[in-house]
C-alpha cells in the first residue's frame, strides 16, 4: 500500500484493505450504476470489518 502508515492493525485487516484498494482500481473501469452499486458493497463491507475489528480490540485492550 502506498502511504504506509505504522499501526499495529490485525493482519486480516490489512489484508481486506488491499483487496478493496485492488478491487476499488477495478471499478473504476465499470460503467456508472455498477460502480455505484460495487463501491456501496465495498462500503458496507469495510464498515462491518471496522466494527468487527474494533470490537475485538476493545475486548482484548478494554482502554483502546
Amino acid at each position: 500500500m502506498s502511504g504506509n502508515v505504522s499501526l499495529d492493525l490485525p493482519q486480516d485487516l490489512l489484508e481486506s484493505i488491499q483487496r478493496t484498494r485492488t478491487a476499488a482500481i477495478a471499478l473504476a473501469k465499470l460503467p456508472s450504476d455498477a460502480k455505484n452499486n460495487a463501491l456501496e458493497a465495498i462500503a458496507v463491507a469495510l464498515e462491518q470489518q471496522l466494527i468487527a475489528t474494533l470490537t475485538t480490540c476493545d475486548r482484548k485492550n478494554p482502554k483502546f
